[in-house]
């Protein structure tokens, strides 16, 4: 093997990186394992200082509540949203515990970057999109909060940028304390998660422009701000309002699967660019979306086995 200043390359299997990295490929390990195993080797002890260690004492708190009955029992609304994506949440908050650094801490809070390829690494998933989704709908909520790049140093930021890859961005990140008066801003958000009728399927930075704003939009896709919709995206909204009108117009009330019916396209593409837009037309044309009832259906004359989720005047 040759090695550079940073790196260890291997002539015959292609293999590059750092020590810790190539301890992890030969131990089969995880990088704090292979960290701790250089310090026993070569007799580092590493001292911590009373931030890093108020920082650390505060990410495993909140891994030890999220993980407990009680967090399901004091914040219902937040754990209905996120119960299914808690291993993603620990994960970051492992990651944030093997990165605190003393030289970026702001307010109790240490920043540390990953990108979406290394966090699917780390959980072992292969659905880079899944995870990007569940960060955002972290970032969304104030489970987590991401950090600017023109807020980071040049030197880290230049470090950061290296463990980039392809088209997924390195993002930089920090975790607050899941205190009492978070988590009560956090419930809030989450309540208005389902005012805004938000499902993991149409998440997505239209959504919350649509449904919310561009300010909300912003800082939860921190690296796009400030971009406008595609042209295709207001086409879709253009004909998904026009089709709504109508068939109310027609019948009075109208449900999804209509809507996606006269539309063209592929329909599980179709399904997701309704969720993102449809809050945004209800608003707009003083419309709400309601679970069918047996009135509703008789009045409407709804012959659909079930009690389908309508969209019809708000007036009524």
């Amino acid at each position: 093997m040759a090695k550079t200043l940073y790196n260890y390359y291997c002539f015959g299997c292609g293999f590059s990186g750092s020590i810790v990295k190539l301890i992890e490929e030969i131990a089969n390990c995880n990088k704090v394992e292979a960290i701790k195993f250089i310090q026993k080797v070569y007799n580092i002890e590493v001292v911590e200082t009373d931030r890093q260690k108020k920082i650390k004492e505060i990410l495993e708190e909140n891994i030890e509540y999220i993980m407990s009955k009680v967090f399901e029992l004091e914040y219902p609304e937040i754990y209905k949203i996120i119960y299914r994506y808690i291993p993603e949440l620990v994960c970051l908050h492992e990651l944030a515990i093997q990165n605190i650094n003393n030289d970026l801490i702001i307010d109790d809070q240490s920043i540390f970057f990953a990108s979406i390829s290394y966090i699917a690494k780390c959980l072992h998933y292969s659905n880079f999109k899944r995870i990007t989704d569940r960060v955002n709908l972290f970032a969304f909520l104030g489970l987590i909060e991401k950090i600017d790049k023109k807020d980071i140093p040049i030197n880290y930021l230049q470090e950061a940028e290296k463990f980039k890859h392809g088209r997924y961005i390195t993002s930089y990140y920090s975790i607050p304390s899941y205190c009492y008066s978070k988590m009560k801003n956090i419930t809030e958000k989450a309540k208005l998660y389902k005012q805004k009728n938000m499902t993991m399927k149409g998440f997505s930075r239209e959504l919350l422009v649509r449904s919310l704003s561009q300010d909300e939009a912003n800082k939860v896709y921190v690296q796009q701000k400030d971009e406008k919709l595609s042209k295709a995206s207001e086409q879709f909204t253009n004909k998904a309002t026009k089709t709504i009108l109508n068939l109310i117009q027609q019948q009075g009330y109208c449900t999804e699967e209509q809507i996606i019916k006269q539309i063209r396209g592929k329909k599980e593409e179709k399904k997701t660019k309704l969720k993102r837009c449809l809050q945004e037309i209800l608003e707009n044309h003083n419309l709400k979306r309601v679970k069918a009832n047996k009135e509703l259906k008789q009045k409407y004359n709804i012959k659909s086995k079930g009690y389908p989720f309508v969209i019809i005047s708000a007036k009524i």
